[in-house]
């Protein structure tokens, strides 16, 4: 990524998005204080010189811990 002082004006019109969309969640069972989520995604990738946005799917595995009454992340990786 560029520094804003970096950027000059005809770069002003360029840009780039990621959307992500949840398909699907899978969650596994509790074991020791930990829950393992399968996040299925789509992401919409768009770039401002292209005209079509790109698709593709992605999953995302979570990794919980229970801290309490709650959870926290405890990992999180992209596949």
């Amino acid at each position: 990524a560029k520094a804003l002082a970096e950027v000059k004006p005809s770069d002003s019109t360029l840009f780039y998005s990621v959307t992500t969309q949840v398909l699907i969640a899978e969650v596994g069972s509790v074991k020791n204080g930990y829950v393992t989520v399968e996040v299925k995604t789509q992401r919409q990738e768009t770039f401002s010189r292209t005209e079509e946005p790109r698709l593709s799917y992605q999953t995302l595995t979570i990794t919980l811990a229970q801290v309490g009454k709650g959870w926290l992340i405890d990992n999180a990786k992209w596949k």
